[in-house]
């Protein structure tokens, strides 16, 4: 297993997070106060989940890092969405959205082809 997957993972949980938190810290809208509650919350569970697999030493979970990176993708557009002209609520959700989209994209990525590379050996 990856010990690279599981700190990756373990960075955005970290983020996921400031991302729940940001929804208290920061001057958001109702709109985004309640993405940030429900996104930063997805993001911590399923980021932790494949980090605990990981630690675990089971099979990576593509799926968590997949739907984790699909979040922070949606993290990088709801400012868009919601029309914030309050650049640290841009700043905050933009960054957060970019890094939890590439360090899960690349965890899906790794556990696809890792997936992959076991089903070809056993034949499965």
């Amino acid at each position: 297993m990856s010990t690279t997957r599981r700190w990756l993972s373990g960075i955005a949980l970290v983020v996921g997070t400031w991302v729940f938190a940001s929804a208290f810290v920061l001057d958001v809208g109702a709109g985004q106060y309640w993405n940030n509650i429900v996104v930063g919350a997805s993001v911590l569970v399923l980021s932790g989940y494949s980090a605990l697999r990981e630690m675990a030493e089971e099979a990576p979970s593509t799926w968590a890092s997949g739907l984790s990176a699909l979040l922070g993708l949606w993290l990088i557009a709801t400012p868009f969405v919601y029309g914030y002209a309050n650049q640290t609520v841009l700043a905050s959700s933009a960054l957060s959205g970019v890094i939890v989209a590439v360090l899960e994209g690349y965890n899906a990525y790794t556990a696809s082809m890792e997936t992959r590379e076991l089903a070809r050996r056993t034949g499965a």
